[in-house]
């Protein structure tokens, strides 16, 4: 009886991090718990063996990712052709495979928690992690432990440098301090304790003074470029429904003319605006160019198109730049597709599972990493779920791009807090390449975001809006355009070595 409640205990104290993490993230947003969230999993995990701390860190992980992403449900049910049963199958095996990352850290924390090394261990480890959980079956960076900051200005300059995953570096190592100065006498580790201590106060003390430096130097950039957004705010539900497409072209023509008193060079429209296939519906098209032809103004809008591959037609989603005299210029082909909304990943496994889009049949991916010439400036754009990919960000900026441009449609969330996540993590896109991005969502959240990371300006959820900003061009390249994730592959040089290191030590103490 006495064994089944330290257990349970211990299940508790993990279920506490995950909940205090959560709180961390939007839409609730309170950053500082992110800084304490993981000291009851250290606890729980203490003096436990591998197996069993991998236990607890899966239950920590579980509830987490269903607090987190419980959204998902409502998604898959809402707007896939799938059965609620089946809809609660997919989510519990997705939030499995996230919380197989969390109980992999708990287990191997488990074995260091004796060890000096475990306060650079597990933040090393945590960014690990995270940087393969980005990577693996195409990646599913959403919502990484540095994300939680998104708000906290000051600290997140440094994504400039190392990406997200640098904060996500400093926010574990204070959880890991912490926890090791309330867990151990301090009489027995003093001399630890003020090393370390000292350590995390200069890192952070430094960390601070750049992001002052940074906000001071980003944050007052003065626009040179007229940018109007289109928030059509198109149900879902309609938005595929051929009877609604005229009035759909309707609304979005409607809002770009009003927005031509605010005088915008470039007006832009979300994902998928345009409900036809852009290159093989001609009559459609005609529409959205005469529209473009009428306002004078460049204009960008997202619609699905087809094109020919392997002798058969290939569904794509599309972004296509249109001029001042009407004529399509250039298109761009979503290349980093969305598991389950636009592909289905793992078909002979996972055959049962339809595409959840409404058009028929999978998506493909594009190829070409395209920049936009309006007029001189110079732009790329990311469809969607690409904006939480820092690497694919990177390559447009490094292809040329002056400043990046977000289109998305984010109506399959409906009014839960996924909208409120996407946005977050594109504030970070903007400080990793210091650039402005310019967001259109079909029912928000719209935004302009600066390059220090800003907010500028941005849309309510649901409701049609018109939003114009200035924006100015980038000016050069940042350490992370340039290296990329050098940061996240120095965690994986030090883990790699700080646990050959143990091991060595360990087999010669035998």
């Amino acid at each position: 009886m006495e064994r089944n409640n330290v257990i349970w205990r211990r299940i508790l104290l993990s279920v506490c991090c995950s909940v205090i993490l959560s709180l961390s993230f939007p839409p609730f947003g309170i950053s500082i718990f992110s800084w304490i969230a993981f000291i009851p999993l250290f606890f729980a995990i203490r003096n436990r063996e591998p197996a069993e701390a991998f236990f607890i860190g899966l239950i920590s992980g579980f509830t987490f990712n269903c607090i987190l992403i419980y959204w998902v449900i409502g998604t898959l049910r809402r707007y896939g052709s799938i059965n609620i049963v089946l809809c609660i199958l997919i989510f519990i095996l997705l939030v499995i495979y996230l919380s197989i990352y969390w109980a992999v850290f708990s287990s191997i924390t488990s074995r260091f928690m004796k060890n000096t090394s475990t306060i650079i261990i597990a933040p090393s480890l945590w960014v690990v992690l995270e940087y393969l959980r980005s990577h693996i079956f195409t990646g599913f960076p959403w919502e990484l432990l540095g994300y939680s900051q998104f708000s906290n200005l000051t600290i997140v300059q440094i994504a400039d440098l190392t990406g997200p995953y640098g904060i996500s570096f400093i926010i574990m190592f204070f959880n890991t301090l912490i926890y090791e100065m309330i867990a151990n006498p301090w009489k027995d580790r003093r001399t630890y304790f003020l090393k370390s201590a000292s350590v995390f106060a200069v890192i952070y003390l430094l960390v601070y003074l750049y992001g002052i430096y940074a906000l001071f130097k980003y944050d007052e950039i003065s626009g040179i470029y007229r940018v109007s957004i289109i928030q059509g705010n198109i149900d879902q539900s309609l938005k595929w429904d051929k009877n609604f497409r005229e009035s759909t072209i309707n609304i979005y023509e409607r809002l770009t003319m009003s927005s031509l008193n605010r005088d915008p060079e470039l007006i832009v429209w979300p994902e998928t605006a345009a409900p036809f296939f852009y290159n093989i519906e001609k009559e459609y098209r005609d529409r959205i160019e005469n529209i473009a032809k009428k306002s004078g103004r460049f204009l960008l809008t997202g619609s699905p198109s087809v094109k020919m591959g392997n002798g058969k037609p290939e569904l794509l989603n599309s972004a296509f730049l249109i001029d001042p005299s009407g004529k399509t210029i250039d298109g761009y082909d979503k290349i980093h597709l969305v598991p389950f909304g636009e592909y289905v990943p793992l078909q002979r496994i996972l055959f049962f599972i339809k595409p959840l889009v409404e058009a028929a049949g999978d998506f493909k991916s594009g190829s070409r990493y395209v920049v936009f010439d309006a007029d001189g400036k110079k732009f790329s754009v990311v469809i969607c779920f690409e904006a939480i990919f820092p690497e694919l960000c990177r390559k447009f900026i490094k292809a040329g791009a002056e400043f990046l441009i977000n289109i998305t449609n984010d109506a399959w969330f409906g009014e839960t807090s996924a909208p409120y996540q996407h946005l977050s993590m594109v504030v970070f896109r903007a400080i990793e390449n210091r650039v402005f991005i310019v967001r259109a969502a079909n029912t928000g959240i719209s935004a302009i975001i600066n390059p220090a990371g800003r907010i500028v300006t941005r849309s309510e959820l649901f409701k049609e809006a018109v939003l114009t900003g200035e924006i100015g061009m980038r000016s050069g390249y940042t350490i992370y355009t340039r290296a990329g994730d050098v940061f996240a592959w120095i965690c994986i040089g030090l883990f790699v070595y700080l646990m050959i290191k143990f091991l060595r030590t360990k087999s010669g103490g035998q």
